[in-house]
This record gives C-alpha cells, structure tokens and sequence, in this order.
C-alpha cells in the first residue's frame, strides 16, 4: 500500500528491494483525498506534507515512480456515498476509504493536477519527474466506479465516456505544468471492451497518451 511507505515495515521491504535492485519502478498513488480540502472561506487548498514524505523516501532510494492520480478527494466529489473499503476481501490499509465517484466540477479535477503535478516538478525537478510515468486513476473499468447507482452506467462504454472526461482534463492540468512529462493511463482491472473504447476516444480525439 502506498502508505505503508511512512511505516517501518514498507521501509524495510523498500530499502531490501533497492539494496538488492530487484525493482527500478514503484507504482504509488498520489492519494490526492490526503491533499485537496477547503478552507473555511470555501477556497480550495493543498497540503502536500505526506506526499512529500512519501515520495521523498522512495526518491532517496533510487526508484523510478509510476504515481497514479486518485482517488477523488470527497471535497470535490459529486457524491461521497460511492466509497470502496474493500480489496480482495480485505478492508484497505488503515481502515481507509477509497471515493469511486466523478468529480461535482471537470475543471476543479484539472486544476489539481496541475498543482500537483507542478509541485513535484518544483520539488523534485523537471530531469527527475520526466523519468516518472504519471497515470490517471485505477481500475475505473470496475463496476464500483462512477455513477454505480445509475444502472445504465454499469455498460463498460459509458463508463469509459465518464473515465475518459477524466482523462481528458488530467492530459490538460499535467501538461499545464509541463509538456516534457510521460503521461498515460489507464491502470486497468481487465474489460477488454472498456480498453477498446478508451483507445477509440484516444484516437478520434487526438489525445496525447504517452504509455499503457
């Protein structure tokens, strides 16, 4: 789990994995529900602290990220009633809570890509964060994702119209940052007929899409 990497026990497996070079790539999320949040004027805010940390940590050892933007902050989501808890059966890591929902507002979804995807250029550098191979989402192919309540949206191909409203305006924000970065997405849980229309969008649409 990404946050393991604050905790000793990922630690250990992380700096085993760099001291035997068993792995050059690391696929993280950036956990973007622990960044956004309004303050009390209603103005959106970021605080970046614990994704420092761990990206920090595994910057330090040498990998290469593969950072995954998700979930959707419950801040921004259209509903926070369309939660997942569950992995393999299993709640997820510290009992948190991952929101499947689209967001209220597209532009507000771009707008925080841009910031965090200029904050680890700032913070990182541009030589570094051009290694990195940054992705949209996971899994949104799953049936737990966006609109799950509306029954004509469990079709793959309506939801890959939602998915790709959120590609499209993750390709903007990221490139606002910086034209010099690998973008791609996305990370699939395996429909075959989701896949083919998102490479369909893609290509009708002429939509930079760097790496699968």
């Amino acid at each position: 789990p990404t946050d393991a990497v604050e905790d000793p026990w990922g630690k250990r497996i992380l700096d085993k994995m760099a001291e035997e070079r068993t792995a050059k790539t690391i696929r993280i999320y950036a956990m973007l529900e622990d960044i956004v949040y309004y303050d009390g004027d209603g103005v959106l805010k970021y605080d970046f602290r614990l994704s420092d940390l761990r990206l920090d940590y595994l910057h330090g050892l040498g990998y290469e990220l593969l950072l995954t933007y998700g979930g959707m902050p419950d801040c921004i989501a259209k509903t926070t009633n369309q939660k997942s808890s569950m992995s393999n059966g299993k709640t997820r890591y510290k009992g948190k809570m991952w929101n499947t929902s689209m967001p209220r507002d597209i532009k507000v979804w771009e707008d925080i890509c841009y910031e965090y995807t200029k904050h680890i250029i700032e913070r990182y550098g541009l030589d570094v964060v051009s290694r990195w191979s940054l992705s949209c989402f996971n899994e949104p192919d799953a049936s737990s994702f966006f609109l799950k309540e509306l029954s004509s949206y469990e079709q793959p191909h309506e939801r890959c119209a939602e998915y790709c409203k959120l590609y499209d305006a993750f390709v903007r924000g990221t490139t606002r940052a910086s034209e010099s970065i690998r973008i791609g997405g996305p990370v699939l849980a395996g429909v075959p007929l989701f896949f083919e229309a998102f490479l369909k969008h893609v290509k009708e649409k002429n939509v930079r899409l760097d790496f699968l």
